[in-house]
Parts: C-alpha cells; sequence; structure tokens
C-alpha cells in the first residue's frame, strides 16, 4: 500500500523565496502563477536574419499595446526593403516575443503566401535573439535571427507591488488557511481572492464567480498573513480544487500576488490510498523557510534551506521526494537537482524510514523534513520553477 501526494512548488524571487501549490493525483505543470509582461518592444530594429550561414539585415518596426499584442511590419533588405512583411498576430509574454508575418512583396513572395513565424528571448540588455521559419514558394526555410540596433525596454516594476501568496495550510475537506505576504511598502489594507475556477488578476474590480474576505486593515511591510477559505463566502465542499490570491493596498493601489490553487480532502480524508481513520494521510502541512538567500558558489551551507512539515501514515513510515530540475522562468537555463538537492530528516533512519512522531496526540507521524539546495557557480539570476512529489508506503 502506498500513498502519492504530488505537488508543483515555485520560487518566485529567484534565490530568495519557494512558494508553492497543491493539488492531489499528479503535477500540476500549469499551475496558474500569475506573471505580467516585463518588456516593452515597441520600436524600430534592425534584425540579422540567417539562412544557410548567411546574414540577411531586416529593418523591424513593432508596436506592443497595453495587451502585449504586436503590431508591424519590416522588410530587406534593411534601409531598401524590396522584399517587405506585415506582423499579423503576435504578443510579448514575460521575455519571450512570438509573431507571425506574411510578406506583402515581391511577387514571389506573395504568390503562394509567405508566411515568417519569429519565436525569440528578450535579453537582459533588451537584445533579442531566436529562430524563424517559413515557407517560401510552399518550401520550408528556417534559420536563426538576433537584433543589430534598436532594444526593448524593462517595463518598470513596483515595489509595492511585491505581494506574495503563500500555500494553502490546515486542508481539510471543509475549510483551508489561505496565506500571503505584504510586499516592501505598508499597506493601508489586505485581502484575499478566491474561486472555484481560475481568474485574472489584471484589475483589482472582483470578476464574476470570485468571492473575497474583508478588507483584514493596515498591515506593515514585509508581513505575513492569513484568513479562512470560508471567509471569503464561497461554500466549501470536500474533493473540490480552489483557485486564491492574495492583495495588498499600498497608497491607494490594490496589488496582487500569484494566483495558487489547492484541492480540499475528501470525505473520507484521503488524498491517494487506502489509508486508515486514525492512521493519518500523508499531508505537506507547512513549509519552514529557514534558509531563502543564496549564492552561486556551488555550496549547499550558502543555498537554500527548507524544512518541511510533514504528516505520514502511520502504516506508511517510508518516505521518500522527487524533484525535478529548476527552470527559470522566461528562459531555459536550469538547475539541476540531480547533485544540487540533499534530503534528511532528524526523526528518520537513513533511506527516510520514520522513527520519531513529533506529536502523538495527532493522527499519522509529525516529522520534519530538512530540503537544501545548493546554486551552482555561474548560474543566471533570477525566478526558478520546479515540481515534486511526496510519497509514503
Amino acid at each position: 500500500m502506498k500513498t502519492i501526494l504530488k505537488i508543483v512548488k515555485k520560487s518566485t524571487a529567484g534565490f530568495m523565496l519557494l512558494a508553492f501549490a497543491i493539488g492531489s493525483f499528479g503535477f500540476l505543470p500549469n499551475q496558474l502563477a500569475h506573471a505580467a509582461t516585463t518588456w516593452d518592444t515597441t520600436g524600430a530594429y534592425v534584425i540579422n536574419i540567417e539562412y544557410l550561414g548567411t546574414d540577411y539585415p531586416h529593418d523591424m518596426s513593432l508596436v506592443q499595446d497595453i495587451s502585449d499584442n504586436l503590431t508591424g511590419n519590416g522588410g530587406s533588405p534593411a534601409g531598401a526593403n524590396n522584399y517587405t512583411w506585415v506582423v499579423t498576430s503576435g504578443s510579448v509574454v514575460n521575455d519571450t516575443i512570438d509573431f507571425f508575418a506574411d510578406y506583402t512583396a515581391t511577387p514571389d513572395a506573395v504568390t503562394p503566401q509567405t508566411t515568417m513565424h519569429v519565436i525569440g528571448t528578450i535579453a537582459l540588455d533588451g537584445t533579442i535573439s531566436g529562430t524563424w521559419s517559413d515557407n517560401y514558394q510552399e518550401g520550408v526555410r528556417a534559420g536563426t535571427f538576433s537584433t543589430v540596433s534598436g532594444a526593448a525596454v524593462a517595463d518598470p516594476i513596483p515595489v509595492e507591488g511585491n505581494v506574495m501568496t503563500h500555500p494553502a495550510t490546515s486542508i481539510t475537506s471543509t475549510d483551508a488557511m489561505l496565506n500571503g505576504t505584504n510586499g516592501a511598502s505598508a499597506g493601508t489594507g489586505h485581502s484575499f481572492w478566491a474561486s472555484l475556477n481560475t481568474f485574472s488578476t489584471a484589475s483589482p474590480t472582483i470578476p464574476a464567480g470570485v468571492y473575497s474576505t474583508p478588507d483584514l486593515g493596515a498591515i506593515a511591510a514585509n508581513t505575513t498573513f492569513s484568513a479562512l477559505l470560508s471567509s471569503t463566502g464561497i461554500t466549501v465542499t470536500p474533493s473540490t480544487m480552489y483557485y486564491f490570491a492574495a492583495w495588498s493596498n499600498v497608497d491607494g493601489t490594490w496589488y496582487p500576488g500569484e494566483v495558487l490553487s489547492f484541492t480540499t480532502l475528501g470525505t473520507g480524508g484521503g488524498i491517494g490510498g487506502d489509508v486508515l481513520p486514525g492512521d493519518g494521510i500523508l499531508e505537506v502541512t507547512s513549509i519552514e523557510m529557514t534558509d531563502t538567500t543564496s549564492t552561486a558558489n556551488n555550496s549547499f551551507e550558502d543555498g537554500w534551506e527548507y524544512v518541511f512539515n510533514i504528516t505520514v501514515p502511520t502504516n506508511e513510515a517510508d518516505l521518500s521526494m522527487k524533484f525535478a530540475d529548476w527552470v527559470r522562468t522566461g528562459g531555459s537555463e536550469l538547475i539541476p537537482a540531480g547533485g544540487n538537492m540533499r534530503i534528511s530528516s532528524p526523526h528518520s533512519i537513513p533511506a527516510l524510514t520514520m522513527t520519531t512522531d513529533l506529536n502523538p496526540s495527532l493522527d499519522g507521524i509529525q516529522v520534519k523534513v530538512i530540503v537544501e539546495v545548493k546554486i551552482p557557480v555561474g548560474t543566471t539570476s533570477g525566478s526558478y520553477t520546479t515540481s515534486y512529489g511526496v510519497k509514503s508506503e
């Protein structure tokens, strides 16, 4: 008999903080973290489009609207534009730019219609590079591209907006505790939104189908806060997924944290296995962020450290955890889990067989598991995400 609890977890402040969201029965790769675009690509560029080892300079002009959709045009050779094209659709999401463009001249590029697809990544200095492909004369061409002149501009991110949503805790079949942390500025109000469906936090106006706690009042900078899911007025039922986000009001403006989700327990109390009443259920009850700063020096002592408070079923005392590689948000850089993470518990014999119960009055075995992450030398600073699973048997 075994019980498996799989969870998505994400670090939202690159080498700083680990947040996570709980769900049952499988990894949740689309865990609905709200992230705003941080680049404005509006402007004039010259780009080198490489094909079969030769660079072909193109002019490119882009306009990015408030919804981060793209329009624009371009042509080659740069400065002459004998071949011209117009953007038909496209968008910018975080540091990724993606658009389609139809050629409008010359005749050989129009009949049959040539459509170009461009996908690029915006670097920290605003330069853009990536890949392109098209169907010129009903064939397939592809290559790379990079900007020669022109640069995207980083959008300013208000310090006040650094509100964080933390995972729900004390999850039962009838309620749960929602958690968050205010940002770097004191707030005149704070609250939580909750819903049975995912929702947008782009506007502080509460969408249809979303419930809110009352304004919980003034809150100091960098202060954690919590409220029961039921205090939003939403009906709480067993085995149901709920979405929620923390909010803070700073100087009259409401700022959101990311949207997380969790699933309430079933009426039998279990998440995934035939655990008998009194044996307890496998549950990550909370995470203590004991070392949330790090240095990229390949040292566990200077890396992240977290203490997982876990309930282990008494009839399944062998615990294991598995982590995926950490991936930089908006990029492809990795922190491999293998060799850069170590897991231990002061309440177990080797191989995480639990032998000590921190609170025998509660169902199950209450234990602490220490998870450490070292940051390899040369790791690019940024926000990194991973997923993990917890298993008892």
